[in-house]
């Protein structure tokens, strides 16, 4: 009898010890976003066992990664920051994990990322619906003031380009668009579909262009490289990810959200 008990003490404990503490941003519609009323669920820095979702957040890559961790038998300790503090709260190995995360040159000599992307997404170039400016690649945007989003990297391409550019950050897709309606921004860097998301929303789509991409990114979950009892919960999170392909859920978020297809695969071309 006691030997049993040993046993399921063992195997319960195994179990508890399935906890992962991720970082994310909201405002990040319709990856990553609050809600705008009132819903049930658990509150953010609470435990979110399977089966269980946050009143704190939704959205897509927040539905992939709680489908997947949760097919893995994970707990999940969820917060909720602006992007520039989750940042630093992964760097400084304060959290498991980082959410939705472009990988990049700079970034690869700290962060382990997932092989599994959390979504996907293009950059493009945005401007007021009636300027005459033709986007012709990078180096027509010297001489312009380019609107970003502080913290964000929109891919190596343009960050590596950057540097010869005028730029102006925000905290968001809302202050870079008021800001490009009010001519002290001339362009605005943007992902694609979070961006036309946004402007949707607030019935905006025709006051803005949006111009041909210039690059195509995918996000992932992000962890500290020197950390490898970490980068194994990021591995049972790309585990996940082909569990939750092969049972339906992923296709069940999709249709949720009303998409198509999602790439969340880089090594499938």
């Amino acid at each position: 009898m006691r030997y049993i008990l040993f046993l399921f003490a063992f195997s319960f404990s195994a179990y508890a010890e399935k906890t992962i503490t991720l970082a994310t941003l909201a405002g990040y519609a319709p990856y990553t976003f609050k809600y705008t009323k009132k819903v049930d669920g658990v509150k953010a820095g609470e435990n979110i066992t399977p089966g269980k979702d946050t009143r704190s957040l939704q959205g897509i890559a927040w539905d992939i990664v709680r489908e997947s961790f949760h097919s893995q038998g994970y707990t999940i300790k969820l917060h909720v920051y602006p992007w520039a503090r989750a940042l630093k709260q992964m760097k400084q190995g304060k959290v498991d994990g980082l959410f939705p995360t472009t990988k990049t040159v700079a970034r690869s000599k700290f962060f382990y990322f997932s092989k599994n992307a959390t979504n996907s997404y293009s950059t493009c170039f945005y401007t007021k619906a009636k300027t005459q400016f033709k986007f012709l690649g990078l180096s027509s945007l010297k001489g312009k003031t380019v609107g970003v989003i502080r913290g964000f990297s929109y891919g190596n391409k343009f960050d590596t380009y950057k540097k010869n550019l005028k730029v102006r950050p925000s905290r968001g897709d809302r202050e870079s668009f008021l800001m490009l309606e009010k001519n002290r921004i001339d362009v605005y860097v943007g992902y694609d579909i979070v961006a036309d998301y946004f402007l949707k929303k607030t019935n905006q789509l025709g006051k803005f262009k949006r111009h041909a991409p210039i690059d195509f990114n995918y996000e992932f979950l992000a962890t500290n490289l020197d950390n490898q009892k970490k980068i194994q919960k990021i591995k049972d999170f790309d585990k996940g990810v082909e569990v939750i392909k092969k049972n339906g859920a992923f296709q069940k978020i999709l249709n949720k959200w009303g998409i198509d297809e999602l790439k969340v695969n880089p090594a499938l071309k």
